[in-house]
């Protein structure tokens, strides 16, 4: 079975778009340290579900240890848009796909 675990999004006013979020899915809505001071998670009513909303602008990059959400100008070619999708694949399968 394939499922979205969580998706990430920007908006301007991140903390009102996931508080909209989080009432439309039933659930709650809370701060999200891992994506930055400004950064608000939704989390559905099933517990499962969940859309991290990043300050736009704000893009994952490559940091000493894990990635790390930072300030981009426009043009870099990154986004802040990302998904985490759980798949029936084990590694090695993905990998020899995306050769």
């Amino acid at each position: 079975m394939t499922r979205i675990l969580h998706a990430s999004i920007p908006a301007d006013r991140p903390a009102e778009a996931a508080s909209l979020l989080a009432r439309i899915m039933g659930g709650t809505a809370m701060p999200f340290p891992p994506g930055g001071p400004n950064a608000w998670i939704a989390w559905a009513d099933d517990g499962r579900t969940e859309i991290e909303v990043v300050r736009r602008g704000d893009c994952l990059e490559r940091g000493p240890v894990e990635a790390e959400w930072r300030s981009s100008s426009l043009g870099t070619g990154r986004s802040e848009v990302h998904l985490a999708l759980a798949v029936p694949l084990a590694v090695d399968e993905i990998l020899a796909l995306a050769r």
